[in-house]
């Protein structure tokens, strides 16, 4: 039990309601502490109208005792190319209006298929000073000896630091990642690697409040032509904090297809 803490679920859609069907009733099955949570934070970007219809009914299905936060978001809701910025700066103002400590956020393509608990995720935050997110979308890997990384037991599971160097280039090849390469269904292609990337994601996993809003906002003002949003956030995080991984394969990505992913649909970055 997390005592004097508000525990807040978010989730992102966008235009894939079949997708995000399977994903929400996988985290309910697998989720065995769903009492933890006390805000379910759901932001839909663009889908139909009969469609967010849909998804609000099956929150209040699947969640019937949480408050429920639902934003819709269309296409002309902002201005210019820095939509995804502008979405999760919304993020950061509900997390901070709902006196969240800690957040659970959770995509529309990635479908839970083993057990988890959010209450050793948290331990792992206030476990660890300079951690600030806490994964469950990276298992862990067949590390080539150069790359081994910092484990530590929480509640007898294995958590790995997430290995990020900063003097080389970022998303360099590090080695190819067996892990992630069971998931592929199209062959051999650039998310099979293990890259440099900095420390944050936006992938399932829990972050400290605290420390995600002590970053600032995302940027509305990056070179949209060399950088992407998470990007530009992370390298600015990993200045600060730093990610610790669970260790077992607990996540499947259902939009491995470059085309269904939701920077395509809503062509931005």
């Amino acid at each position: 039990m997390i005592l004097n803490k508000t525990v807040s679920l978010s989730i992102t859609s966008c235009k894939r309601l079949p997708l995000l069907k399977r994903v929400l009733k996988s985290f309910v099955v697998f989720c065995r502490d769903l009492d933890e949570i006390d805000n379910v934070i759901f932001f839909d970007d663009s889908s139909k109208e009969e469609d967010k219809l849909e998804m609000e009914k099956l929150l209040k299905e699947l969640f019937p005792e949480k408050n429920l936060i639902i934003e819709h978001f269309y296409q002309d809701t902002f201005p210019d190319s820095y939509r995804h910025s502008r979405i999760l700066n919304r993020w950061r103002e509900v997390l901070d209006e709902t006196n969240t400590d800690f957040c659970f956020h959770l995509e529309d393509d990635y479908l839970f298929v083993d057990f988890f608990d959010i209450e050793t995720g948290i331990r792992v935050l206030n476990f660890n000073d300079d951690c600030g997110y806490v994964s469950y979308f990276q298992s862990y890997k067949k590390f080539p000896n150069e790359y081994k990384p910092k484990t530590f037991r929480v509640n007898n599971i294995c958590f790995w630091e997430w290995i990020y160097k900063p003097e080389l280039p970022l998303n360099m090849h590090l080695f190819k990642d067996e892990s992630s390469a069971i998931q592929a269904l199209n062959g051999d292609n650039f998310w099979m690697m293990y890259i440099n990337w900095p420390h944050f994601s936006l992938r399932p996993g829990i972050h400290d409040v605290n420390k995600l809003l002590s970053i600032g906002e995302f940027s509305t003002s990056y070179d949209i032509n060399n950088m992407r949003t998470e990007l530009e956030f992370a390298i600015r995080w990993s200045k600060k904090w730093k990610t610790y991984c669970h260790e077992k394969f607990m996540v499947i990505n259902l939009a491995w297809d470059e085309s269904q992913s939701s920077y395509t649909l809503n062509n931005c970055n």
